[in-house]
């Protein structure tokens, strides 16, 4: 199996004597886990420790972190490699493509840990699969308390985990073999689609799952400044690769989260008219005909996009809604309630909609 690159220098515990041997003759057999961070050390012990059963070698790249994140990395036994940021993360990830010495990469994020990790059950996994990139299934849990994240589609939420957190649902290919080739592209937002596509590597769903601690007072620290980031890579992003679509479906949701609804409209039907079939594109769009009152628009959008059913549910039922149609409304949110017991901003809606005091408020549009 051909390398990816030459090993670069390492800071942290040496390699073994085995390991300086096989250096130059290929991968080795068993696991690498890899991942970039930045001032991740209220999480990265927990991420660590997590996949410590499965890995064979852990490799972290460093990119600029001020806190207590490197030392508590090489307590752990991680190789860990300074990297100056260069506001790419693709150009990130690869630099631990260089350096791991397995035949397969596990990669998650500092937020993150592996759920019942198996050694048995992810060596059955890449065995029977062995030109094959998994995805695993992300469960991001966010706080209640903090904020319900918006313009979240019922069928990106996954469920209620306690009467604080909940979590929504997002796949991505975390394991994958080490293949000259197969490297990450885009600088946010990073991708392993399309050199998998390239070299001819079959992307396959796992049923490994990871924990994202996305509501955790770690996950939301400098939020404002990690969107202002994420914003400008994005636009990068879709500078350089007009026609990914997925790139215009990122920037539609910076746009959505700011209140920009016409860029936002702008990305989406970029991105509808390069992928038709985007589904989450089709209901951000209603999102964005909601808010500017076109419903309409609105109307003949859910009569033609591909949208997943309890997403048209939830986009109808709230059209309904605000052209006083309560009972007609009810009962498309309680489809939506049934499937998605947790997903708050139906169960709202439900109550409203049932409300009678809102039946008989005056001057409520009558708007098809």
């Amino acid at each position: 199996m051909g390398s990816p690159g030459s090993p670069e220098p390492l800071r942290g515990p040496a390699p073994t004597m085995s390991d300086r041997r096989a250096e130059g003759a290929g991968s080795l057999p068993g696991l690498s886990f890899c991942m970039i961070v930045r001032n991740g050390a209220a999480t990265l012990a927990d991420c660590l420790e997590s996949v410590a059963a499965v890995a064979d070698e852990l490799i972290v790249v460093d990119t600029g972190s001020c806190d207590e994140t490197v030392s508590i990395a090489e307590r752990l036994g991680a190789h860990v490699i300074a990297a100056p940021w260069t506001n790419d993360f693709a150009a990130a990830r690869n630099r631990y493509l260089r350096v791991a010495r397995r035949s397969w990469i596990l990669s998650l994020d500092a937020d993150e840990r592996l759920l019942d990790p198996d050694v048995d059950r992810i060596r059955a996994i890449v065995d029977a699969h062995p030109r094959t990139a998994f995805g695993v299934t992300v469960r991001n849990f966010f706080d209640h308390d903090l904020e319900w994240p918006r313009f979240l589609a019922p069928s990106e939420f996954g469920g209620r985990a306690s009467a604080r957190q909940s979590w929504h649902v997002s796949r991505t290919i975390r394991l994958f073999p080490r293949l000259s080739g197969l490297t990450y592209r885009y600088p946010v937002h990073e991708s392993l689609i399309p050199a998998a596509r390239q070299v001819g590597v079959r992307l396959r769903l796992s049923d490994l799952v990871v924990h994202h601690r996305e509501g955790s007072a770690a996950g939301t620290a400098h939020t404002a400044p990690k969107t202002a980031q994420y914003s400008l890579l994005g636009r990068a992003k879709v500078d350089r690769h007009p026609r990914c679509s997925r790139g215009h479906l990122e920037m539609a949701r910076v746009h959505l989260d700011g209140g920009a609804w016409a860029l936002a409209e702008d990305e989406l039907r970029e991105c509808l008219r390069l992928s038709p079939m985007t589904g989450l594109a089709g209901y951000y769009l209603g999102e964005v005909l909601l808010q500017t009152g076109r419903l309409h628009d609105l109307k003949r959008l859910l009569a033609r996009s591909p949208m997943s059913g309890i997403d048209r549910c939830h986009l109808e039922g709230r059209r309904l809604l605000v052209t006083c149609r309560h009972e007609r409304a009810a009962a498309l949110l309680r489809r939506v309630v049934a499937e998605k017991p947790g997903y708050r901003p139906a169960r709202r809606l439900l109550d409203t909609a049932l409300d009678r005091s809102v039946i008989n408020r005056p001057g409520c549009p009558t708007g098809r």
